[in-house]
């Protein structure tokens, strides 16, 4: 380094020594208390909002029960009442968070947990509580129900563990009206049965008389997403000419209660029609319910002729049957086996497969080594199956020698045989009294 650098960095370090160091300013001592003692207050809040959240619910229990009794008295408790809800709503707002948010969770768990029949009563609750300020309809809303999404009012003071119990509280709700619903449609759909003929074949042929029509519900896709169109049990009547709706249950009820009180009826012959019939003149709302009739029952009878179809496929393969499931599977005996999947298959992507499933499936023995194929598969099976078709394949430990998807739907009515004589041993111990 050279003299004159070397001066400047002296320099340097001579002004800087010569700083001024600025004294930190005198700071308040920070007391927040004995966490012990903290935590002691925290538990007698948390005690204490306990009681709020229950004392809340019982508060609009009784309440609701005096708005149903007779006006004589209501009149005798007018002052109880007031001051109730006066109380419930102090609560609703009190400046202790903690027992805000208990107050809130009470009031939600309460109207939740109401009795309610049908979606419509539910939506009419959904209704009252935006009136009221507690849900307030927000697109992105953590509660989610029938199409639409609510936000919890920010009043309540909410956190995610309360959110988290609202959403509970919701879903219990929803699942119960759901049963609920479907208990009443199955209820009207067998009353419905009792009332016509399910031979739809008489009805295409010119029959008169009373039909139930089962309408499954369908899996459509339309401007790429897909959605369901809803199903359910109609009963019409035919004078041999003329189809005119009477009743139905399930989703379509309400539609079909249109169409019967705008007098639509269906022409018999528009029934091997390949694409709706259209009536010139007609009033356009008489016009798509007549359309809408039209689709359910064509629905109805692709959806029975598939039916009947399957039924003989599976006749068929019954009589070529050589094991039983219990043999082939549990036992692994050779032979031919009807192999048959309880319920709709579940994918791996977590979409819904086939339904219907059954198919004969065959093992045999060839030098101390099992082997097995597919024998058969009914035609709406065939491309679920087109990768495990062909030659037979070494089976292997639980069918490991087995292609996908076969290896998979083996193993699933493996487990499903093997729990089905587990339930018939018991039920045979418990007819024996043991």
């Amino acid at each position: 380094m050279s003299g004159d650098k070397k001066g400047q960095v002296l320099h340097g370090l001579e002004e800087l020594g010569s700083v001024t160091i600025v004294p930190l300013p005198e700071l308040p001592e920070v007391k927040l208390g004995d966490l012990t003692e903290l935590e002691a207050q925290a538990e007698k809040i948390r005690g204490a909002a306990a009681q709020t959240r229950d004392w809340v619910r019982s508060a609009l229990s009784q309440l609701e029960l005096i708005r149903g009794a007779k006006r004589e008295v209501r009149e005798l408790v007018t002052t109880k009442v007031a001051k109730a809800q006066q109380d419930i709503n102090n609560l609703l707002h009190h400046e202790m968070p903690a027992y805000r948010r208990a107050a809130w969770l009470g009031l939600l768990e309460y109207e939740f947990s109401k009795d309610l029949h049908s979606r419509q009563e539910a939506e009419s609750l959904f209704e009252k509580l935006v009136r009221e300020g507690r849900l307030v309809e927000n697109s992105t809303g953590p509660l989610k129900a029938y199409g639409k999404s609510y936000a919890i009012s920010s009043d309540s003071c909410f956190e995610e563990p309360e959110v988290a119990e609202a959403r509970g509280c919701l879903a219990t709700l929803l699942s119960r009206v759901f049963q609920e619903t479907g208990k009443a449609r199955e209820e009207k759909a067998q009353e419905l049965r009792t009332q016509g003929s399910s031979d739809l074949k008489l009805l295409i042929a010119g029959k008169a008389g009373k039909y139930v029509v089962e309408v499954p519900a369908e899996k459509t896709v339309q401007n790429g997403k897909s959605f369901w169109r809803g199903g359910g049990t109609i009963l019409v009547e035919s004078d041999g000419k003329e189809i005119e709706p009477l009743d139905a249950s399930g989703s379509i009820e309400g539609a079909i209660e249109e169409a019967r009180e705008l007098e639509v009826f269906l022409k018999l012959y528009a029934l091997n029609l390949t694409t709706p019939p259209v009536v010139p003149g007609l009033d356009p709302e008489k016009g798509k319910k007549l359309q809408l009739l039209w689709h359910l029952l064509k629905r109805a009878i692709r959806h029975k002729e598939e039916v009947e179809r399957i039924a003989r496929a599976k006749e068929a393969y019954a009589s070529r049957v050589t094991v039983t499931d219990q043999e082939f599977f549990p036992e692994q005996k050779p032979g031919v086996c009807l192999a048959e999947f309880q319920r709709a298959w579940q994918n791996l992507d977590g979409s819904t497969g086939p339904s219907n499933f059954f198919f004969l499936v065959e093992r045999k023995e060839e030098e101390g080594a099992k082997r097995i194929r597919i024998a058969e598969t009914p035609d709406h099976l065939g491309n679920f199956f087109a990768s495990c078709m062909g030659e037979y394949t070494e089976e292997g430990n639980k069918f490991e020698g087995v292609p996908y998807p076969l290896r998979a739907v083996l193993m699933a009515i493996y487990g499903q045989v093997v729990q089905a004589s587990k339930e018939a041993k018991k039920a045979g111990q418990i007819a024996n009294g043991k």
